[in-house]
């Protein structure tokens, strides 16, 4: 999966949680709220990470996690501020109230960023997850002493040498 098609989805996600949850809680005799927004943000996060986890098989590198954050940041801040202009619109806002809504909106972005870095680019997030259903590698299957190995003998112990070589292995003949 490209970045690219990682912040599309980001962005159809992230907006059709935002609508629904506008109407849940309308339905529900609700306002709207920071916590609703940050459910909704997360939720749309969660779910391109893990696919592009899943696809890829890997987490983002650096200059992804960079980009991955400035680009889910913008697409955040555009829907908050196309929700603002049109909420004010709508309710005929005079042109004064527009600066306390826009300090507002600064406020919702300062968070949402927080909250966007530290989902995505923070230390925590960038442990490398093999990929699922991967197998081990060679060094991680090394033998255990007493548990026979595929194609060895019943211990195991020929398959650690390569021959019976060893004082061991010929003291055993």
């Amino acid at each position: 999966m490209t970045l690219a098609a990682l912040l599309r989805r980001f962005a159809a996600a992230y907006l059709v949680l935002l609508v629904v949850l506008a109407v849940v809680l309308q339905l529900a005799g609700a306002s709207s709220s920071m916590g609703g927004n940050m459910a909704a943000l997360i939720g749309a996060m969660t779910w391109v990470c893990v696919d592009f986890t899943k696809k890829n098989g890997r987490y983002f590198t650096r200059e992804e996690k960079r980009r991955a954050v400035l680009g889910m940041l913008a697409i955040d801040m555009a829907l908050q501020a196309v929700v603002a202009v049109a909420v004010s619109l709508f309710l005929s806002v005079p042109a004064p109230a527009l600066v306390p809504m826009l300090l507002a909106l600064l406020f919702v972005g300062v968070l949402h960023a927080l909250a966007i870095w530290f989902y995505v680019a923070s230390p925590a997030s960038s442990t490398r997850r093999p990929k699922p259903g991967a197998t081990r590698t060679t060094a991680e299957r090394r033998p255990v002493q007493g548990v026979p190995m595929e194609g060895s003998r019943r211990d195991g112990h020929r398959s650690r040498h390569g021959s019976g070589s060893c004082f061991s292995c010929a003291s055993r003949r």
